[in-house]
Parts: C-alpha cells; sequence; structure tokens
C-alpha cells in the first residue's frame, strides 16, 4: 500500500518593538549617578539645564526592555499525538519537533495498533515564526519548506516500492531516507511545503495547531487557520 502524505506547515512571527519618541521643543534627560543632589528630571532652559519641579519616577535612568515571547521557548522539544488509524486504515502517529526557528514535522507508519513496529515516515523541515499572543492562543507562520523526505523501516515496503519504481527510485532500500521534492509519487509532482499560517495554543503540556476550516485554509495571513480543534501532541 502506498501512503504518502503532503506536509505543509509554516509559521511567522511578529515581535513588538519598542519607540522612542522625542518633542521639538523640549528634550528630557535621566541622570544616573552616585551624587543625590543629580537626582530627578532636568529640561533644557534656552542653553541651560533647569531642575524641573516635576514627580518624576524613583528610576532615573533608562534602559531598553527586550520583549520575549514566551511561545517560543515553550515550543522547543518534541510533541507528539498518540497512536491513532488514519484515513487510509494506517497506524500514525504525528510529531512536530521545535529547535530554534526549525520545526521538523514528521508522519510515522505503524503495522500495528500500538504504534510499535515503524514501517515508514516522511518528514518535511522548514523554518516558523510566531505572532502575537491572545488568550493563550498565538499566531504561527510556517515558511516554505525546502525537503520532504521519506524512509522505510521494512524490507518488504522497499521491495513493493522498487518493483513500482515508486517517486522514480527503483531501488528503495530500509533505513535509507531520501528527499522527494520534485519527485512524482502516485501519479502526483511533489512540490515542498507551501507557507501556512495558522494558530497554536500550549495547554495543560499539549500543543494544538489548527486545522483548516471554510475560507481559512492558511493560505494567506488573511486566511489564517483558526479552528483549534486538531489532535493535541503532547510534549515528550
Amino acid at each position: 500500500m502506498k501512503r504518502f502524505v503532503t506536509i505543509i506547515c509554516i509559521f511567522t512571527m511578529h515581535f513588538g518593538v519598542n519607540a522612542c519618541k522625542e518633542t521639538n521643543n523640549k528634550s528630557k534627560a535621566s541622570l544616573t549617578t552616585n551624587a543625590t543632589e543629580l537626582e530627578g528630571t532636568w529640561e533644557t532652559t534656552g542653553y541651560q539645564l533647569k531642575k524641573s519641579s516635576l514627580v518624576t519616577s524613583t528610576t532615573t535612568s533608562t534602559s531598553i526592555h527586550t520583549k520575549t515571547n514566551t511561545a517560543t521557548s515553550n515550543l522547543d522539544g518534541i510533541w507528539e499525538t498518540d497512536c491513532f488509524l488514519n484515513e487510509e486504515k494506517s497506524w500514525e502517529t504525528g510529531t512536530y519537533t521545535f529547535s530554534g526557528s526549525t520545526v521538523t514535522i514528521t508522519d510515522s507508519y505503524f503495522s500495528n495498533t500500538s504504534c510499535q513496529i515503524l514501517e515508514e515516515q516522511t518528514a518535511a523541515i522548514l523554518s516558523y515564526t510566531l505572532g502575537s499572543t491572545a488568550s493563550g492562543v498565538t499566531e504561527i507562520n510556517f515558511n516554505v519548506g525546502t525537503s520532504l523526505k521519506k524512509t522505510l523501516f521494512s524490507d518488504d515496503i522497499a521491495e513493493a516500492y522498487s518493483n513500482e519504481s515508486f517517486c522514480g527510485f527503483d531501488y528503495w532500500q530500509k533505513n535509507i531516507t531520501v528527499d522527494i521534492v520534485g519527485k512524482t509519487c502516485g501519479g502526483e509532482v511533489i512540490t515542498a511545503s507551501p507557507a501556512i499560517y495558522s494558530m497554536i495554543k500550549i495547554e495543560n503540556n499539549h500543543l494544538i495547531v489548527a486545522t483548516s476550516s471554510g475560507t481559512n485554509d492558511g493560505s494567506t495571513s488573511g486566511k489564517r487557520r483558526k479552528q483549534l480543534d486538531g489532535a493535541p501532541y503532547k510534549k515528550k
């Protein structure tokens, strides 16, 4: 049986940027020093500095604040679904492996109901970015993938694929990974994963990735996937 899954994933993150505004007619300076007589707010009057009577914060030094998106650090690691029976009546698990700005999305196929005897894997490697977060839900954009790799772990499947010249290869081997982007597999030309705009939620150590619903197919930011009803991925 041919089992092929085209994996599409994409994430885009927009980090907040702090801006510092200047006024044309007044300039304020915050001075940090051990001399207590300099504490306070000073403003220009002509070419002289004059101490202001304005009440200021107890913090007199300025600082640059870097916005940290906790969702990024929380994503790093391996997330995997429970063993399930897919539409092709094969036992399968799905895995997201996040590392820095890269994610590997893997579909693993098994010959038994407990998903212990691995037969085949398909994996897409791509980058992602995160966007804004509201009520625990974060925008995630998967960028265009660079590869789609298939690995066989069964001699019988390798022989069957070789006999059919599946994806144009007439000599499939067990434990050998091949990139099938650009190949014709089962009558379909395989392309790299397209960009997908989606949403994610992490709750109770489970990751949920939004699925397509109606016109929200994830093809553009305006059609971002928002339906958080997909299978949960538990962090390993």
